[in-house]
């Protein structure tokens, strides 16, 4: 058995905690960095269900998703919620009838006031 300094044990001990910490240093950012990276990855291939793409080229006959916009109101005021979608600026409410979704367009108009006399 060989026999080193109190100096030397000292640096040994800092190369060894040097080395250590790095490695959870490394791990601990693999570890915050990999989530980041499926997230955007997501992002960009569109696996992500609730962000449209931004896509124009689709098949004849179907609407593009970069021409839709999707948002909830409560439009008639009753207390809830309706799904409405615009297309190309055109508003639609997004319905279910018989279990189908259905577009319906729609229009709002303004509450009137009406004096008593």
């Amino acid at each position: 058995m060989k026999l080193i300094t109190k100096k030397e044990a000292v640096n040994k001990m800092k190369e060894y905690n040097k080395g250590f910490l790095m490695g959870w240093g490394i791990t601990a950012c693999a570890t915050m960095i990999t989530p980041t990276i499926d997230l955007v990855s997501s992002i960009v291939r569109g696996v992500n269900h609730n962000i449209v793409p931004d896509i124009v080229d689709v098949q004849e006959g179907y609407v593009a998703p970069s021409r839709l916009e999707v948002g909830i109101s409560d439009l008639d005021n009753n207390g809830q919620r309706e799904t409405m979608v615009r297309v190309d600026d055109k508003p639609y409410l997004l319905m279910e009838v018989d279990g189908k979704p259905v577009l319906l367009e729609y229009s709002v108009e303004p509450i009137k006031i009406i004096p008593k006399e």
